[in-house]
């Protein structure tokens, strides 16, 4: 018998009530967000992020995280390979994809701006 006078009395025939594994809700969100797998969401969120290497002013901030989402794509595909159940593959692929395009834009904006003020200078320099 329990010490509180206002606990409803359990009956034999009442179940036991639900939880997360019962249903599979953690399985619903990790397919969702891979919360088991890091490198993929660190992959996945610099990828996105790595947009701003198309930017002239921030360019090279993009192409950092665009690097960090190639390294951190592949260690996720790695760890998604060698355990099914932390997921995550999209957002890996996500990451590298992204980090790549992202990258080599950010790169060739980066090498067009650096030879415009070269260009510029050595003109400032003939007049």
């Amino acid at each position: 018998m329990s010490d509180n006078p206002y606990q409803s009395p359990k009956s034999a025939s009442e179940p036991p009530p639900v939880t997360a594994s019962v249903v599979g809700e953690s399985d619903v969100v990790s397919t969702i967000i891979p919360y088991k797998n890091k490198a993929s969401l660190i992959a996945y969120y610099s990828g996105v992020f790595s947009v701003a290497a198309c930017l002239p002013l921030i360019g090279i901030v993009g192409v950092v995280l665009a690097v960090v989402a190639v390294v951190y794509g592949v260690k996720g595909l790695r760890y998604a390979r060698e355990n099914p159940e932390a997921r995550g593959r999209i957002h890996c692929w996500i990451g590298i994809l992204g980090g790549t395009i992202c990258g080599l834009i950010g790169l060739a904006m980066q090498a067009l701006i650096v030879i415009a003020m070269i260009g510029s200078f050595v003109h400032a320099q003939r007049q």
